[in-house]
């Protein structure tokens, strides 16, 4: 007989935050959208920009997404994580962005499991319409985490 573990990434020892710390890094925006363009490299086009999360904690300063990322993944906080991202996001875009640019997004399967992704991408985007007459594409790209 052969038995599988399946491991959820988790807090390493020498991981210098907690769970709740992230928590209230979701919680007041301190993990926030940054835009990477996105360029075609023939023609140099500018299609759209990628959404990144980054988060500048207050003292520790700087803390690279590979470090915080997989411990949402396996946490509770994804959901509040993706849709805090997607809500700066969306938020971000001035009136007058071009109407041919994408905005992408990246998704990993712990965002997808037991939510509604077009649910919560249509109400960013519809709360961000609010304050712009201006419509826009959003891309999903699933991750492999």
């Amino acid at each position: 007989m052969v038995q599988l573990e399946v491991k959820k990434p988790s807090l390493a020892t020498n991981t210098p935050f907690s769970l709740d710390d992230l928590r209230n890094a979701i919680g007041r925006h301190e993990i926030v959208p940054y835009f990477q363009p996105i360029v075609e490299l023939r023609s140099g086009r500018l299609w759209g920009f990628e959404v990144l999360a980054r988060w500048q904690h207050a003292k520790l300063g700087f803390v690279p997404p590979d470090k915080f990322v997989s411990v949402i993944e396996s946490s509770d906080l994804i959901h509040p994580f993706f849709e805090s991202i997607l809500n700066q996001a969306f938020a971000a875009i001035p009136p007058g962005f071009p109407e041919n640019l994408t905005l992408s997004v990246n998704v990993s399967r712990a965002a997808i499991g037991g939510t509604n992704l077009s649910g919560g991408m249509s109400n960013g985007m519809l709360s961000a319409r609010q304050q712009t007459a201006d419509c826009w594409p959003a891309v999903c790209h699933m991750t492999s985490s």
